[in-house]
Parts: C-alpha cells; sequence; structure tokens
C-alpha cells in the first residue's frame, strides 16, 4: 500500500461524493429523525463529514421531492416520500402515531 492511500485511510469514513449519495444520505437522516431546519439538517450532514452549501441543500430537498409535514407533537419536519410505492410523506420511523379518541374517524377527537 501506498504511503498516499495509507494516509487515506486514516482520515476517516468515505465522505459521499455524488449527488445521488448525498440524497441518499439526506433520506436516511430524514427517516430516522425528526428535522426541523435546513440548518439542522447541513449540521447533521456536517457532523457527518459532508459539508453542503445553503443552495446546494434547497435544491437537493426540492429534487426529493422532501416537504413539511407536522409530527406527532405538532412540530414542522421534514418528510421524503417513501421508494416503496407510498407517495404520501410520512414522520421517521419510531414516531408515534396521533390516536384518534373514537376510532372511527381520522380526526383526534
Amino acid at each position: 500500500m501506498s504511503q498516499e492511500q495509507d494516509q487515506g485511510q486514516q482520515a476517516g469514513p468515505a465522505v459521499p461524493q455524488t449527488r445521488t449519495a448525498r440524497h441518499r444520505r439526506i433520506v436516511d437522516i430524514l427517516n430516522r429523525q425528526p428535522v426541523r431546519s435546513q440548518s439542522q439538517l447541513a449540521k447533521l450532514l456536517a457532523d457527518d463529514g459532508l459539508s453542503v452549501t445553503q443552495a446546494t441543500l434547497s435544491r437537493d430537498l426540492d429534487e426529493l421531492n422532501a416537504v413539511k409535514i407536522r409530527n406527532h407533537e405538532g412540530d414542522l419536519i421534514y418528510a421524503v416520500p417513501s421508494e416503496g410505492g407510498f407517495r404520501t410523506p410520512r414522520a421517521p420511523l419510531g414516531s408515534p402515531r396521533r390516536r384518534s379518541g373514537c376510532g372511527g374517524c381520522r380526526r383526534s377527537c
């Protein structure tokens, strides 16, 4: 192994360099935890070693069809449509669902 290769391996985890890899990382973050703002998402990406500008992040969210929805606590968070056919964005996995009081309607009674 060359000295350059050895130094590259010591630098830490690989950072996604392509738009597709960046999109995959954004979707992964949005599916794991509630993200309320682009600046919060940028910080989470930076924590993973991926620095993006606000303009790039805004464009990425648009390309991913990300929207803001209300989670179970009533906060607005980013969500993306799932790949399995469900086109309606959903709150991150593990978020409790709001239960209906009467069980017969969609409203919370």
